[in-house]
Order: structure tokens, then C-alpha cells, then sequence
């Protein structure tokens, strides 16, 4: 009997296609909700589904290039004090994503690596925007000299 996957269980995935014994698949998979029969309707169903998660994949990975485009044009400045050539504090991950928020950028915190740069000058910072759409950051640190 094949089944259409709808609702993960053990190592099957959502919208696998399995072959599995008529009582497993009856009395247990559809039974529980974990998978539906196949026939005309639901694979036609599966195929609507996968083209759909296609054409969304690839409206984001558009979005993410656009995004990283604008990113690669942008250098974020900021200063840290300096005193007998110490310099004082750190620029983290947390300052750049509000400085970005600032600059009108919305990006989720995990596409940021965690960095703490203490040093002058500038730091190129790999953002990953998608699965395979990465974006240069440009991080530059000026001293502010005081006395």
C-alpha cells in the first residue's frame, strides 16, 4: 500500500511517498493521522502543494538577493574611544542589528554571527540571508581620541 506522509513520524517526512504494509498503513498511519492513501486526489494534491513550496522558495531567494544587494552597498560606521592607544569596548552583534534596524533593514537576529569587534578599522561580517545567498557586511570602527 502507498501512503502520502502528512504529519512527520519517525523517519518519514511530510510529503514522502512510502510503501508500507496494508494493515501498518490502515490501521496505524491513516488511522492517526499520519498519512492518507494514495489515489488521483491526494497526489494531485502533493503536486499543487510542491509547486507551491517551489514558486514560495523561490520568491524568497528573490527577496534575499534584492536584500543582499542593499546590504553590499552599505557600510555601517561606528566609534569607540580610545585613550594612550586602548581601546575601550566592543562593537557586538546586537549594536549592528539595531544600527540596521535604524537604516530600515529588518533582518531575524540569527542571520547575524555573533561578533564582538574591538579593533579599528574594517571588519567584513558574512551575513547568510538564505540557503545559499550570503551578503558582505562592511563594519567600520573609527577611534574617538580623548583625553
Amino acid at each position: 500500500m502507498k501512503v502520502i506522509i502528512i504529519k512527520q513520524y519517525q523517519k518519514y517526512k511530510v510529503d514522502d511517498i512510502i510503501e508500507v504494509s496494508n494493515g501498518f498503513g490502515t490501521n496505524f498511519l491513516i488511522k492517526n493521522g499520519y498519512a492518507v492513501p494514495i489515489n488521483d486526489s491526494t497526489s494531485k494534491e502533493l503536486e499543487i502543494k510542491k509547486e507551491n513550496q517551489q514558486k514560495e522558495l523561490a520568491k524568497q531567494e528573490k527577496e534575499a538577493l534584492a536584500l543582499k544587494e542593499k546590504i553590499e552597498e552599505l557600510e555601517l560606521v561606528f566609534s569607540l574611544k580610545v585613550t594612550n592607544d586602548v581601546i575601550h569596548g566592543s562593537i557586538s552583534s546586537k549594536k549592528i542589528n539595531q544600527e540596521l534596524i535604524a537604516k530600515g533593514f529588518k533582518l531575524d537576529k540569527h542571520i547575524i554571527p555573533s561578533v564582538h569587534i574591538n579593533s579599528l578599522g574594517i571588519t567584513k561580517i558574512k551575513l547568510k540571508l538564505f540557503h545559499n545567498v550570503e551578503a558582505i557586511l562592511k563594519v567600520k570602527v573609527i577611534g574617538e581620541y580623548g583625553k
